[in-house]
């Protein structure tokens, strides 16, 4: 089975749950849903979804900025770690 049926299934299992679950996990099944069809277009163009959605997050300033916020908390926290 290649990447591509396998992201496609797994994206109908949760098209088919999200629509019944609220809350949290419902806004996380709808940002997973989001992320599926992303990495299925990056897939069905040829492109390795993982490193698409990685270079994505690697361009993202906010991303970047949350990144070394939470680094300098676990730091302050574990400081031997």
């Amino acid at each position: 089975m290649d990447v591509l049926t396998i992201l496609k299934a797994i994206d109908k299992g949760v098209e088919l749950v999200a629509p019944h679950v609220n809350g949290p996990l419902g806004t996380a099944l709808k940002i997973i849903n989001i992320s599926l069809d992303a990495a299925i277009a990056f897939a069905a163009g040829g492109k390795d979804p993982v490193a698409e959605i990685q270079r994505i997050h690697d361009a993202d300033p906010l991303l970047q900025e949350m990144r070394g916020e939470w680094e300098s908390r676990i730091d302050q926290r574990f400081p031997n770690g």
